[in-house]
């Protein structure tokens, strides 16, 4: 995203977070586990290592 914008990496990251309140890893943390929960309250899972598995966890 940072080459969309004409941006350094760091740049991105500074203004991402002066936006957005928290640096884009963190925010895509954030949603990667807002997104896991999400899966376990619909149940759309055999184990939740098939969770982990989906959204690139490297270790449940």
């Amino acid at each position: 995203m940072a080459q969309q914008y004409c941006l350094s990496r760091r740049q991105f990251q500074r203004k991402f977070k002066e936006e957005v309140g928290v640096s884009p890893e963190s925010y895509f943390r954030i949603v990667k586990f807002q997104k896991s929960l999400q899966l376990l309250k619909n149940g759309q899972y055999n184990r939740l290592s098939d969770i982990a598995y989906k959204l690139g966890y490297a270790d449940h």
